[in-house]
């Protein structure tokens, strides 16, 4: 799960500064409770 939400922050894509800046990325769910992907759900609890 890191390595998926770091990968976009990395000096070969820089296609963010921060993981959860990144628009296709889930990590704004976790970090921000953003609910823009609706069938994601965070895995420690249930955000419904």
């Amino acid at each position: 799960m890191e390595y998926i939400h770091l990968n976009p922050t990395q000096e070969k894509w820089r296609l963010a500064a921060k993981a959860e800046e990144y628009v296709y990325s889930s990590a704004s769910l976790y970090v921000f409770g953003d609910r823009r992907w609706s069938f994601l759900r965070h895995f420690w609890y249930d955000m419904d």
